[in-house]
């Protein structure tokens, strides 16, 4: 593929190849320690992957929305999560009938499309080879989009991000044309994924959404609103069963998100800089009063975060910071790809800042790095899982263990019944908690009485502990089935 050089906003894009190589080169390094997750499963490290693959095996065993009997005493599936990323590794998973292989597949899959999809549509938008590239570099291998992937885990949150990249293209690019069959078809389809894939891109999605409806005459902006409409009507039959669910917690862990002083000083502070920025430079070329109105509803999103009013705000105010981040950093690499040219001073400023965006990205990059392992005790209690025959539980007197992603590993492995597993929203958690860390307690107090009443109540067959956990389970009179290091499967006659 020949990429011309051109000068047209008056910078080289010679001094855009250093950045797209070096964040090139950051992301492969990453991603080869990322490789590690096609073997180890994600205990702690991308620690939210153990609850979505969970979620994947269950839809593969039992379908969408039916009552999962392995835990809670059962709980409706992705009832309360967006299922899109699930439909969409499902079929790898049946190909592959390896739950970690497909979900890798499905990210590399991610990042393939999206590339795809910036190296397209960026053409419609003037963007040229190298902008393209950069665009997508910039916006999807940036520190933060790389620890949502490799070290957190938010996978369907990252999955909705690409279905929004062709939607905020398709606003941008009908922002100063007449509405069309073509666009009202692609408008109904993405959204619609949209809704499905996650609800926090729903909410940035939505104000490009107003921004284009602000433009548009009164013919058009009905048009729009009856898209809109269609898009709920097909996504209804999971978004109105997902709102009976009581948000109140979440909304206020939220709000107090906003407020904290890590969200002040933060990639979301950082993006809304950079989206002044760029509109202060593009604004220079004095673009018409549609643009203004247009990229208002985003300015003052962004004055609003800024000023912490949000928390004030109902709806926007449930929305993670960092989706708004997302937006902001996309905008903002729009804007900045758009502007023709720069005075002599922004001009060395803007070069000079792209020379050293690799060094500050890779510092981010590597300084929160999360590597994908197993401590010795996870790996002696991950040997024992393959062993499990009936319902089980694994206790942890000291508290110290992932038991939640042990627990998922061990269903994935063994497919029988537990106690307590990913949270299931919707399901009696707290009971169940409740009586988890009351067992632990008694196990720490050597309490045999409480303990072999915990196991009738609940019908729990074996037991997995480590350590001294295991010496007090057998002076409670349980059996050793099977051991590995330290580790131990405890039964009851």
């Amino acid at each position: 593929m020949h990429l011309k050089i051109e000068k047209s906003n008056n910078i080289k894009e010679k001094f855009l190849l250093f950045p797209i190589i070096s964040i090139l080169a950051i992301f492969l390094i990453k991603f080869f320690y990322f490789l590690r997750i096609i073997k180890i499963f994600p205990l702690n490290a991308a620690g939210d992957y153990a609850h979505r693959m969970l979620q994947l095996f269950f839809l593969s065993e039992y379908g969408f929305h039916s009552i999962i009997p392995h835990c809670f005493e059962g709980f409706v599936l992705l009832k309360y999560y967006p299922p899109l990323w699930h439909f969409f590794t499902l079929p790898i998973y049946w190909l592959v009938g390896n739950i970690q292989l497909s979900t890798f597949i499905s990210i590399v899959l991610i990042y393939i499309l999206t590339f795809l999809v910036f190296f397209v549509f960026g053409k419609y938008l003037g963007l040229s080879k190298i902008k393209r590239i950069a665009f997508f570099a910039f916006f999807f291998m940036n520190p933060l989009a790389i620890d949502y992937v490799m070290n957190i885990g938010r996978i369907a949150e990252f999955f909705a991000w690409m279905i929004f990249v062709p939607f905020a293209f398709l606003i941008l690019y009908y922002k100063n044309k007449p509405l069309d069959k073509k666009f009202f078809l692609l408008f109904i389809s993405l959204f619609s994924l949209i809704i499905i894939a996650h609800p926090y891109i729903v909410i940035p999605s939505s104000i490009l959404i107003f921004s284009l409806f602000l433009v548009q005459n009164s013919r058009e902006k009905i048009k729009i609103a009856l898209s809109v409409i269609a898009s709920l009507i097909i996504t209804s039959f999971w978004w109105i069963p997902f709102l009976d669910v009581s948000n109140t917690a979440t909304k206020m862990a939220l709000q107090n998100e906003f407020l904290t002083l890590g969200s002040i000083i933060s990639f979301n502070t950082i993006s809304i800089i950079l989206l002044f920025l760029a509109l202060y430079f593009y604004q220079k070329q004095k673009i018409n009063k549609k643009d203004w109105i247009f990229f208002s509803p985003i300015l003052l999103l962004a004055l609003v975060i800024l000023s912490r009013a949000i928390v004030l705000i109902p709806i926007i105010n449930k929305v993670s910071p960092s989706a708004y981040t997302f937006l902001f950093l996309f905008i903002a690499l729009f804007l900045f790809f758009k502007t023709k040219s720069f005075n002599k001073n922004t001009k060395k400023i803007v070069i000079i800042s792209l020379l050293l965006l690799p060094f500050l990205c890779g510092g981010l990059v590597f300084l929160q790095s999360k590597i994908i392992n197993y401590t010795p005790s996870e790996e002696a209690i991950v040997n024992l899982l393959p062993f499990i025959e009936e319902k089980f539980v694994i206790l942890d007197s000291s508290e110290m263990l992932p038991i939640i992603p042990l627990t998922n590993l061990a269903i994935i492995n063994s497919n029988k019944e537990t106690l307590i597993c990913i949270t299931a929203l919707g399901a009696d958690n707290k009971s169940y908690m409740d009586a988890f860390k009351q067992a632990n307690y008694n196990l720490k107090n050597n309490n045999c009485e409480n303990l072999i009443s915990f196991f009738n109540n609940f019908e729990i067959k074996e037991i997995i502990a480590y350590g001294e956990d295991c010496n007090i389970l057998k002076s409670c009179e349980l059996y050793k089935a099977k051991d590995s290091q330290n580790a131990c499967l405890m039964k009851i006659d």
